[in-house]
C-alpha cells in the first residue's frame, strides 16, 4: 500500500476525478494528456482577488 497524500475537503471532488482519469481511463498516455491539455484550454477559471487600496471608503457616523 502507497502513502496517501491528504487532500483537502475543498478539492477532494476535483482529486478524485483526476485520479480516476488517471488510473482507470483506458487511453494510452499521450491521449490522456491531450485530453487534460484541452480540457485546461477551454475551461474558464474564475479568481477573486480583495485589495484593501482598491475599494471605495466606508463611511463612518460620527456622534
Amino acid at each position: 500500500m502507497y502513502n496517501f497524500k491528504d487532500v483537502s475537503k475543498k478539492y477532494i471532488n476535483n482529486y478524485l476525478v483526476y485520479h480516476n482519469f488517471v488510473n482507470f481511463a483506458k487511453e494510452s498516455r499521450m491521449d490522456k494528456e491531450q485530453i487534460l491539455f484541452n480540457h485546461i484550454l477551454n475551461t474558464d477559471c474564475i479568481s477573486k482577488v480583495d485589495k484593501l487600496g482598491d475599494r471605495p471608503s466606508v463611511p463612518l457616523i460620527v456622534v
